[in-house]
């Protein structure tokens, strides 16, 4: 466990000697971001894409021109404000980096694939063949972008920038506590949240926050982030994180209830499954990183 909490980890080394905000601006700044992107993602879509391109459905543009501006602006903020590199957030070009993010994504799959699969074996859903037409894959393909984008964005918000940060000022614990409870803080205005959904939230974090100090980087954890909501919303026809569907699915998985086992109004991350797989998820990485330590 010392591994995962130490000052030593690259994660929070590479910032200890460089200048970063105040703590109180630390944590205003994704409030501030969110509401910055949202504004100019609806004006750039409306006024620059949609029009031209009427075709594609508008949904994964706002997600794409949204996310996109979250990560321009963390950029400019770490560049120029800060006057910091950017591996300094996590992004280290290093031997390996791709090989990283192509099994995040691979866990990110699989991770939801095992949600799925216990979901519809406990009998608290069905799983059919999605609706997703030939007119819809050009946005479907968007879509897909999109995710990635995303991932990355929320990845880089909270374990890139604010996580190291906090622990320069304080501890790697109390980094972990105040990212995990400020991404789940970010969901309270979605559908059907409620306290399961937010403790999975939490756990969410922990097992991203545990997995970017673990990896050193968060190559990994923005694929896995990108492939856990992709594979939710567009491959299992879930909702994510209380959000309906976006373009479409590939599989259509209808709960036969909704309760807390398939996490009834906000998607399975409101359910007890997830719960069970995210704390397994978290336990796993403790004993790689016993081990990962003992080598060193």
């Amino acid at each position: 466990m010392e591994y995962l909490f130490s000052n030593e980890n690259s994660i929070f080394k590479q910032v200890q000697k460089q200048k970063t905000l105040p703590i109180i601006l630390v944590l205003l700044i994704p409030i501030f971001i969110e509401i910055i992107s949202e504004f100019f993602s609806i004006v750039i879509a409306h006024k620059f894409i949609l029009g031209k391109i009427a075709f594609i459905d508008s949904n994964p543009i706002y997600l794409l021109t949204s996310r996109i501006i979250v990560i321009g602006l963390y950029i400019i903020l770490v560049l120029f404000i800060e006057k910091r590199k950017i591996q300094e957030i996590g992004f280290k070009i290093n031997k390996g980096f791709f090989n990283r993010y192509l099994f995040g994504i691979l866990i990110g799959l699989l991770m939801m694939s095992f949600i799925t699969v216990i979901i519809i074996m406990s009998g608290n859903a069905q799983i059919y063949k999605g609706e997703l037409s030939s007119k819809l894959i050009p946005s479907f393909i968007i879509l897909i972008f999109a995710w990635i984008i995303q991932g990355a964005s929320e990845e880089i918000m909270m374990r890139g920038y604010m996580m190291p940060v906090i622990g320069k000022k304080y501890n790697v614990l109390i980094a972990i506590i105040i990212t995990s409870c400020y991404f789940a803080f970010l969901h309270l205005a979605n559908n059907g949240v409620d306290r399961l959904s937010i403790i999975n939230l939490i756990l969410f974090g922990i097992f991203a926050a545990f997995y970017t100090i673990y990896t050193e980087d968060i190559w990994g954890i923005c694929a896995i982030h990108s492939a856990w909501n992709m594979a939710q919303g567009n491959l299992y026809g879930f909702l994510v994180s209380g959000n309906p569907i976006m373009v479409g699915s590939i599989f259509n998985t209808l709960s036969n209830s909704k309760n807390i086992i398939n996490g009834a109004a906000f998607g399975p991350e409101g359910g007890l499954v997830v719960t069970i797989v995210l704390t397994l998820s978290i336990l796993i990485i403790i004993f790689l990183a016993k081990k990962k330590h003992k080598t060193i």
